[in-house]
């Protein structure tokens, strides 16, 4: 997972180094100062040791008089005034001179002597510079003992002075101060370098932030993030809890939100791979982005093949109706990928604030409405109507059942049959297998709605193998030579499942497989026929029937009928419904006709309603028919009947249809 620099962190992390560097510089600058100071005294002391301990050894050679009766008698006044004039000499405030002890450990005659300077003051006080007063107030006099030695370097005394080193201590305290003030200005310098390129970082992740937070790696334009946050200005902050507010106010600004998606992308994915749809997605987005900044409007990409476009609309709808129809010209224009030339087709779905949406949230709901809606329209331009609420309630409701049903077929699927009549004796062929489906209020959902839907949920697969094997349990009743046809999805070959599924319904009802028939359409050529076309060949190895259904309704069907040896072609109900409405649509079916048995293909046609239209088929010797002239869909419960008139008939028992007679009359006068 990549990690992202969060601005607000990185605020938060140079304020923590800030505060800690300080506080460190201040530990260090008064651990520093501490060291430095016991330092600085420690060299003075050092210095003004050595020195007395010169005067000492000066004092042992030139005063040997001194030191031979040190102890035993007072010091002469001349050579204490000499003592006096060299202390000078060496630096010296104050000293003592301490006799030794006797052998007994007494002191000698005379305790002690003190020379010092002619102020008695000055010498009582250097004589206590230890103390912390005297510290504080001669700061640079230092009080030393040293031993008091003859010539023969026995200690013959000791010799307690007070030197003074203010100068040595002003000058090592001056070299301290000039170190901390060039050691705070260089960590001045370097806070002040850290603080720009922090900064400069800061403000470096806050662009980078906000590039990937509201703009999109592949084509570069905003993405929803940044969408949402024009949505909220344009609406305002809090739209849904003060819309009626705002209103009044007359706060809100009004636009149109263009929902846009690229209808071709997935199979485009599935042909050139993801290196061509990002393709189609930059060109079309640099597309959608030049014609957008030409109406002066704002375009986003939401997801996968996905864009919105926000046009600030002040009372004038037909802008957003020319800007809709530029882009879907946009989309017509030649687009190529490594020499192919790929067609894409857009659906545009309109909607306006506040006419239509009132909220923020209406806005995007509705934009994913009507993009929805021209999607199942096939392309086009989709506005906003109310009916699409409806209408997409009663689809999300159908599709809730889908799923339950999915999971307990017998209790909201069944199956009707309607008969396949063979035209020429009028004898009953067999029947097809008509799914139902019903709510659980008992109303019939009709298949055109629900059966679409089921695939688009990829949930045909489990529905089309209950549908089988119900199919064929009816079916093994029937006597033997009556067939069932069965509609097959084309999202049933996709699975893998379906010759397994066909196999066990064969096997679970004991029906022969040459009774089966398995009707597909031309879609299924559409798809992966390499696939489809291997199973089919395993269900006509084991003896069932392929039947193409709707046959003329689509364009390939041509182009498959040598490819693949179908057993019936079922023609379109719209070609039979149009017999004499059309000269073009009769002249049409009769080619129909025609080409079927050059190719020695049994014909099924569709949708037979009057006896004109009968009368029309047989004439053009098609082999079988289908519609409510010759009977409705009814349920298993209802075929007895039909199956019995049949065999009276077969046996001339039973009178046979009663517009037999006229349609063999009017079919040899044709």
């Amino acid at each position: 997972m990549q990690m992202t620099i969060q601005p607000t962190h990185l605020f938060s992390a140079w304020r923590l180094m800030i505060a800690g560097s300080l506080l460190a510089f201040s530990l260090f600058m008064s651990l520093s100062t501490d060291y430095a100071q016991r330092g600085i005294e420690r060299i003075v002391r050092l210095v003004a040791t050595n020195r007395i301990e010169d005067w000492s050894t000066h004092i042992a050679e030139k005063y040997p008089s001194i030191i031979r009766n040190f102890g035993k008698a007072p010091i002469p006044d001349e050579a204490l005034a000499d003592l006096r004039r060299e202390a000078e000499l060496y630096g010296v405030k104050a000293f003592e001179i301490i006799p030794p002890y006797d052998s007994l450990g007494k002191l000698r005659v005379y305790a002690r002597n003190t020379f010092a300077d002619p102020e008695h003051k000055l010498a009582t006080a250097a004589l206590k510079v230890n103390s912390p007063d005297a510290l504080k107030e001669r700061a640079g006099l230092v009080k030393v003992r040293v031993p008091l030695k003859d010539m023969k370097g026995h200690e013959i005394g000791e010799l307690v002075a007070v030197a003074d080193e203010k100068k040595l201590h002003a000058r090592l305290i001056g070299a301290l101060r000039h170190v901390l003030l060039t050691a705070l200005a260089v960590l001045a310098i370097i806070l002040v370098i850290a603080l720009f390129l922090f900064r400069r970082l800061h403000t470096d992740a806050e662009l980078h932030l906000h590039r990937v937070r509201d703009y999109d790696d592949l084509t570069g334009l905003p993405n929803h993030h940044a969408f949402e946050e024009i949505l909220d200005e344009l609406t305002g902050a809090n739209a849904e809890k003060n819309a009626t507010a705002m209103a009044q106010a007359g706060e809100r600004t009004p636009f149109a939100c263009i929902s846009l998606g690229i209808n071709e992308l997935g199979k485009i994915t599935c042909s050139e791979g993801h290196e061509g749809a990002g393709h189609v997605l930059r060109t079309m987005a640099g597309r959608f982005a030049r014609v957008a900044h030409e109406h002066g409007a704002h375009v986003f990409r939401m997801e996968r093949d996905e864009f919105i476009i926000i046009l600030p609309t002040p009372g004038q709808r037909q802008q957003a109706y020319d800007l809709a129809e530029k882009l879907q010209q946009e989309a017509y224009r030649p687009l190529y990928w490594r020499g192919k030339s790929l067609a894409v087709t857009l659906a545009v779905g309109i909607t306006f604030f506040p006419e239509d949406a009132a909220t923020r949230a209406e806005v995007v709901r509705q934009a994913t409405l009507v993009r929805r809606a021209a999607r199942e329209a096939h392309g086009g331009i989709c506005v906003y109507d109310v009916n699409l609420d409806k209408q997409y309630n009663e689809k999300a409701a159908i599709e809730r059942l889908l799923r339950k049903a999915a999971r307990n077929c017998s209790s909201y699927f069944s199956l009707n049959f309607q008969p396949i009549v063979e035209l020429e004796h009028e004898h009953l062929h067999g029947f097809e297998a008509l799914l139902r489906l019903t709510d659980d209020e008992g109303n019939t959902i009709s298949p055109e709605v629900f059966v679409p839907m089921a695939e688009q949920l990829g949930l045909m697969d489990d529905i089309g193998a209950w549908v089988l094997k119900e199919a064929c349990i009816i079916a093994a009743h029937w006597p033997d030579h009556l067939h069932v046809a069965v509609n097959l999805s084309p999202t049933q070959f996709e699975s893998g499942e379906l010759v397994s599924h066909v196999a066990e319904a064969l096997e679970t009802s004991g029906l022969a497989p040459h009774r089966l028939e398995l009707e597909v359409t031309e879609s299924l050529m559409m798809g992966n026929w390499d696939a489809a076309s291997t199973q089919l060949e395993q269900f006509r190895a084991r003896g069932m029937k392929i039947v193409l259904d709707d046959f003329g309704t689509g364009y390939s069907s041509m182009n498959y009928l040598w490819k693949f040896r179908f057993d019936k072609l079922k023609i379109d109900r719209s070609f039979t419904q149009a017999t004499f409405a059309s000269s073009e649509a009769r002249n049409i079916l009769r080619a129909l006709l025609v080409m079927a048995r050059s190719l020695r293909l049994p014909v099924v046609a569709e949708g037979i309603e009057t006896l004109e239209q009968a009368v029309f088929l047989r004439k053009f010797r098609c082999n079988y028919g289908q519609g409510w002239y010759y009977g409705k869909p009814k349920k298993a419960a209802e075929l007895s009947a039909i199956i019995m008139r049949d065999w009276q008939r077969r046996r001339d028992v039973y009178p046979r249809h009663p517009d037999a007679a006229e349609i063999a009359r009017r079919s040899a006068a044709l």
